[in-house]
């Protein structure tokens, strides 16, 4: 059995009935089993042979691209048990502390420091040479969060089974103040001594917040991910292969949320609070099927299913804050705005067969195809449009805090996928390579919902659970504005603004035809062009469909002696029909015979353009070069660029960006490795638009009375990323092996915008040295030591110490003050904002650890 086969093992079947209800991922989609301290989940106590690959070969193999193959590890090792059976053992025992700024969240985002104790990793194998049989049960990090496990049995040819269990700590902050109880449930209620609703006024109510806050206490929020997974393979003939998997996996822990009750206007300020959303969910994964692999024929159906289950409906917080005032509500109806509440992920399922089928043909051909088709559905019941009760305002908030108020008691949302795929490859002569490929796909979206209220006749939303449309007359603030769409009868009524009052089911087909042909030149030199042409038509979007040609052409070279050469150019050209700005207009109040919108401001500016429709042309070039240095030696050399351009007045206009990159590889024997690596990227977008304002004109265009042009604004974003990384493991003295790792990676950020005038700005009455003409820069820079030093007591014994260094500077502006309480009322008339108080800092961390390890 292979090294790769040995690394996929199956856990106690009891460890995963354990877990039954736990969240899954699709099957080809599993996370690496493994932690920070053994990232690869392998057998910590193997080193590389020092023997190297063979006695008979001095110089190394390359790959075909001109990459030396790694030295090879150890062979596993494996003991006479009796005359049947061989057994192979190791252990990785011993501990670890942490010094510094070691509580930092950023240090323990994906990682488990805690506890001195460390098993680090562990290993158990047996196999019966005669009978073919194997069995082997590994992990790692045991006790810990990132703890992993993985065992296999095989049987020869008849039947291989196979499981793992692997846990993925998350950290979102080791510093939260929150003035809630019930943190992880499903209802926050605010701390003793503060009221929901707020008190007589505003400024009481903030300093009451700003009072309790002086103290609480930190908190926790992490989120623990643990998923298992058992793989069944069983030949039921040599050329028939019986296949079944079942994952489960589930997430526990709390991670900030938010909830808002009023957005920023120019008449008030925002009431929002950083709350915390309960994680407790689940998901299971199944997957079965068959596959037939004979001379010129292989099969494969299957069946797989993904089932997601959430413990939590909602999230419902009380309201710390006393809401302003727009349309002259009292307090005291204020008051009644107790709460509010956000619906939580749904349950949900999906359901997909597929079947592939491939038949080799004359000329070295090939033909492969492919049909799937699939289910995706939730049909989980829908809350109520309020959680509170009283009459604020114009809104009887009893009429709607009910299902009765709703049309619909459940979601009944379904989208069916179709997905039909064929590929031709022939090879006429040997030096000539050409295929086609032709793909279908098809969405569609079979959900609708009308949002209308039997209780009151009327269509329309409690906006932010009746905070917003209790103040200002907004739709659905107690007016009946469409009987008829909620059966009954009556009198034609106005709405202040236009508004969606059903749902829109989305939904494209897609055609993709493509065609390839690969040439060899010369002996080492190779031609591949690709032409590639994508149909797609949309049911609800603003172009009823969008074209793109595509051709990619690449040419690769081992003719010089001393390196290897690839280069590939892609271009790609999208256009469309004629781009409707509002193709939702059947979906809105105005299309009802019964009503008329008083205010018919357009849905948004009719010259921006959504990305992912707009004209697009694309220039992308890649250029990678290996040089053969040495026979022990590589240095590689490449470099991208791309050029996007949306040819768009407003929205995404273009994206520009390209890196290079190098690395540099020295193995002049088994006991001896050295590399340095390092890259630079850079990306930068701009966007532009027009900022409307509210005026009694639906002129949708540029330059007219909603969107004048003195609104017009873009913004420009640029962000490098550069990493460098060197390191070098080798043999000191017989048994002292030595291994030392650097890596430095930052990232800066810059935004800058402009504007025709100080009327596009969101806050009123800037000026434009207030205003200014960038955000400050946003920087990160990470610095990562490892080392460690290994002696080989005996061939069964070697004795590890190791140690990491974390440095970490940050700077966010976005960060800034969030863990100031006087935020609570920082702005005229109350800010309304309430965060947890958690904040990114710089750290520098040390973990010092040492382990013993044991091997037979």
């Amino acid at each position: 059995m292979t090294r790769t086969a040995r690394r996929h093992v199956v856990p106690a079947i009891a460890l995963l009935w354990g877990m039954a209800g736990t969240l899954p991922l699709p099957v080809d989609a599993q996370p690496t089993r493994g932690s920070y301290l053994d990232p690869t989940g392998g057998d910590t106590t193997r080193v590389v042979e020092p023997r190297g690959m063979s006695w008979i070969r001095q110089t190394r193999r390359r790959t075909p691209t001109g990459f030396l193959y790694p030295y090879p590890l150890e062979p596993q090792t494996l003991q006479t048990l009796d005359e049947d059976w061989k057994v192979g053992a190791s252990l990785d025992i011993g501990g670890l502390a942490t010094t510094g700024d070691d509580d930092e969240t950023r240090f323990w985002r994906y990682a488990d420091w805690g506890s001195n104790f460390l098993l680090n990793s562990f290993r158990l194998a047996f196999l019966q040479e005669k009978k073919g049989l194997y069995a082997e049960a590994r992990g790692g990090a045991v006790g810990r969060e990132d703890q992993f496990y993985s065992a296999e049995f095989s049987w020869l040819g008849r039947l291989r089974l196979r499981g793992s269990f692997s846990g993925i700590p998350r950290a979102y902050a080791r510093d939260a103040r929150s003035l809630f109880d019930g943190l992880g449930s499903d209802t926050l209620t605010l701390l003793p001594g503060l009221t929901a609703g707020g008190l007589a006024s505003a400024a009481t109510t903030d300093q009451a917040l700003i009072d309790r806050l002086g103290g609480v206490g930190t908190s926790h929020l992490e989120v623990q991910r643990n998923q298992g997974q058992v793989n069944v393979d069983a030949w039921l003939r040599p050329d028939t292969r019986f296949f079944a998997s079942y994952s489960a996996q589930q997430r526990r822990g709390e991670r900030p949320f938010g909830g808002s009750w009023l957005y920023p206007t120019a008449a008030t300020t925002a009431r929002a609070v950083e709350t915390v959303e309960p994680i407790r969910d689940k998901t299971y994964q199944v997957s079965t099927g068959l596959s037939l692999s004979r001379d010129l024929v292989d099969a494969n159906l299957m069946y797989s299913g993904s089932f997601y289950r959430n413990a939590n409906d909602s999230l419902t917080w009380d309201n710390p804050f006393l809401l302003p005032s727009i349309g002259g509500v009292s307090p005291a109806q204020l008051q009644l705005v107790r709460a509010g509440r956000f619906a939580l992920a749904p349950d949900n399922d999906w359901h997909n067969v597929k079947g592939d089928f491939a038949l080799s043909l004359p000329m070295r051909g090939r033909l492969s195809t492919t049909a799937s088709w699939s289910q995706m559905s939730q049909d989980q019941d829908l809350l109520p449009p309020t959680v509170n009760s009283g009459i604020v305002g114009q809104v009887n908030l009893s009429d709607w805090n009910t299902t009765n108020a709703l049309a619909s008691k459940s979601a009944d949302r379904k989208v069916q996928t179709l997905l039909l795929r064929a590929d031709l490859r022939f090879r006429p002569w040997k030096a000539i390579r050409i295929g086609a490929r032709v793909r279908y796909f098809d969405r569609e979206d079979k959900s609708d919902y009308t949002s209308c209220n039997p209780l009151t006749g009327e269509t329309g939303y409690v906006t932010e659970d009746g905070a917003l449309a209790a103040f200002a007359n907004f739709p659905g603030a107690g007016h009946q504005v469409n009987a008829a769409v909620c059966g009954g009868s009556g009198a034609p009524d106005q709405s202040i603004e236009d508004f969606r009052y059903r749902s829109t089911p989305y939904g494209y087909d897609q055609l993709k035809a493509e065609g390839i042909l690969n040439a060899r030149l010369q002996q080492k030199t190779n031609l591949g062009i690709r032409y590639a042409w994508e149909k797609k038509n949309y049911d609800h979007r603003e172009r009823k469909h969008t074209k793109e040609h595509r051709v990619r052409g690449e040419i690769s070279t081992r003719a010089l002696s001393w390196a290897t050469l690839r280069l590939s150019y892609v271009y790609a050209d999208r256009d469309g029909s004629r781009y409707d700005f509002n193709p939702y207009a059947d979906d809105y109040v105005s299309s009802l015979d019964n009503i008329t919108v008083v205010s018919p401001n357009p849905f948004t500016l009719a010259q921006f353009r959504k990305y992912d429709l707009a004209d697009r042309e694309l220039n992308r070039a890649d250029l990678r070069i290996n040089l053969l240095v040495r026979d022990d030696m590589d240095l590689s050399l490449s470099g991208q660029f791309r050029d996007i351009d949306y040819d768009s007045d407003y929205g995404l206009e273009d994206e520009v960006g390209g890196g290079v990159n190098f690395e540099w590889n020295w193995q002049p024997s088994p006991k001896w490795n050295a590399y340095v690596m390092g890259s630079w990227e850079r990306s930068r977008r701009k966007l532009s638009s027009i900022a409307g304002r509210f005026f009694l004109s639906n002129d949708p265009n540029a330059g007219g009375i909603v969107y004048p042009l003195d609104h017009a604004w873009e913004v420009e974003s640029r962000q490098d990323t550069g990493f460098a990384g060197a390191g070098i493991q080798g043999h000191l003295f017989e048994r002292w092996i030595v291994e030392i790792g650097y890596r430095f990676i930052t990232t800066h950020q810059k935004t800058d915008y402009d504007y025709e005038s100080t009327q596009a700005l969101t806050t009123p009455g800037l000026t434009e040295a207030q205003a200014g003409s960038h955000f400050p820069d946003l920087e990160t820079t990470n610095h990562i030591l490892e080392n460690s030093i290994r002696f080989e007591a005996t061939e069964h014994l070697a004795l590890r110490f190791f140690h990491i260094y974390q440095r970490s500077e940050i700077d966010d502006f976005q960060q800034s003050g969030l863990d100031d309480p006087n935020l609570v009322n920082s702005m005229p008339g109350g800010a309304g904002t309430l965060f947890l108080g958690h904040v990114d800092r710089d750290y520098s961390a040390h973990v010092f650890g040492g382990t013993l390890q044991f091997r037979y």
